[in-house]
């Protein structure tokens, strides 16, 4: 990797973007190298208008990923070169809205007990997560200072926007944790992966949370 790239790559675990969003991101880049056949950094910003057309017009390719392709881009630029080109005001893609797939209170108790057997742990995350709005990568990211249990408040850190928050913490959600930390005693991410130094992973509570539908007879399509 050149050192323009490990300045780019060393620039996104700063903003803390996931090991999936941080290959993407300079993968575009890497795109835009290959098409130039030339450092991105000699790359003018017409050039890069003129990439942009063809990549969005000639290949015709999906919102999502000429969405992926600015964002990748614009963060080399504007954030590792420091250069703020008009052209990321204009390029915008519109996002395609979909309603969500909302579960009854009935479908999340299934849900739920579907992991009372044979984990607490599976059971406490996904409790966590519904009864306190969380996305999924909140809840990986917990750590036990984050929960304060004379306020009933979960500390959300770098949540949506990389701003922190806080949300409700549901007296049967306290309930759960109590009887989790008793039984597994984390010493700093609330829900610790392997190696334990490290939070359980996103791809990990997707797989517990498509189980525990498969478990309870969901068959939703479910946004989570």
């Amino acid at each position: 990797m050149s050192l323009l790239g490990r300045k780019m790559q060393e620039d996104l675990k700063l903003r803390g973007l996931s090991k999936k969003t941080q290959s993407a991101y300079l993968r575009e880049v890497r795109k835009l190298k290959e098409f130039y056949q030339k450092s991105p950094d000699l790359i003018t910003e017409q050039e890069l208008r003129k990439y942009l057309l063809y990549y969005s017009q000639e290949l015709n390719v999906s919102e999502s990923l000429f969405t992926q392709a600015i964002c990748g881009i614009k963060f080399f630029y504007t954030t590792t070169m420091d250069r703020k080109w008009k052209t990321f005001q204009i390029v915008r893609p519109k996002k395609r809205k979909r309603l969500p797939i909302i579960l009854n209170k009935e479908e999340i108790k299934k849900i739920l007990d579907a992991t009372i057997i044979p984990n607490l742990k599976h059971r406490c995350i996904l409790t966590v997560i519904y009864s306190g709005g969380l996305r999924i990568g909140e809840a990986c990211r917990l750590k036990i200072r984050d929960i304060d249990s004379k306020s009933m408040v979960m500390k959300i850190t770098q949540g949506k926007g990389n701003k922190d928050r806080y949300t409700i913490l549901a007296n049967r959600a306290l309930m759960l944790l109590r009887q989790y930390y008793r039984s597994y005693r984390p010493e700093d991410w609330l829900f610790p992966g392997e190696p334990s130094s490290k939070h359980i992973s996103e791809r990990s509570v997707e797989l517990i949370f498509k189980k525990a539908c498969e478990k309870s007879g969901i068959k939703k399509d479910v946004t989570h």
